[in-house]
């Protein structure tokens, strides 16, 4: 399954969530502050250039046959959500990469502290509008030469600022059945990530 289609799953409650958020901050009259919508300054993409897809492409052939160098601790940090490209074709899924950037997905990788493990990554997505936020938390781990990305996520935080208001564990599925990434690229300045998920689409992230 592919990150933008698994944070999307909840995205209902999500979105109810939000229509309370809004009722509430009209009602009361909130200073909580507004969310940000200016994607280009909040991702900061001035300072660097975004790969094309074909470039993209010619990377993900040249890893499923070379393998990449891409190391564990390159990985961690915040990558927000930039674009995914739909299986098997060259356009942009504009709907799902309009919301997700509009929501401010990001993936957060972090190395555990309870190391030696066979999930050496804590992983956190996330989205979120205004005080807001959805979570999704799991672990994962590294493997292979191109490598993939394995991972799981064990529960799901609705919060609204510091207060969570709905917290759910998740069934960890079979390890068959987990999704994974399958990375294509890093930029060798760490300015964005590229991998193919589970499902087939392509994702890119910049770092925050």
């Amino acid at each position: 399954m592919d990150i933008p289609k698994f944070l999307l799953i909840d995205f209902l409650i999500f979105l109810a969530g939000t229509f309370v958020l809004i009722s509430f901050r009209l009602f009361f009259k909130s200073s909580y502050p507004s969310p940000q919508f200016n994607n280009k300054e909040s991702l900061n993409l001035a300072n660097f250039s975004i790969p094309e897809l074909s470039t993209l492409i010619d990377l993900e052939v040249r890893a499923k046959k070379e393998g990449n160098v891409i190391k564990f601790e390159n990985l961690m940090g915040s990558w927000k959500f930039l674009k995914v490209w739909k299986k098997t074709t060259d356009l942009d899924d504009y709907f799902s990469s309009y919301l997700l950037r509009l929501f401010e997905a990001t993936l957060h990788l972090m190395e555990r502290d309870d190391l030696p493990n066979e999930f050496p990554l804590r992983i956190t997505n996330s989205i979120k509008f205004g005080t807001l936020s959805l979570k999704f938390s799991g672990n994962g781990n590294l493997k292979g030469k191109q490598p993939f990305l394995n991972f799981y996520f064990e529960d799901i935080e609705l919060s609204f600022g510091p207060k969570l208001i709905y917290r759910k564990t998740l069934d960890i599925p079979e390890s068959n059945k987990r999704p994974f990434f399958a990375l294509v690229a890093l930029d060798n300045k760490n300015k964005w990530l590229a991998a193919r998920g589970r499902g087939g689409g392509l994702a890119l992230w910049v770092k925050q």
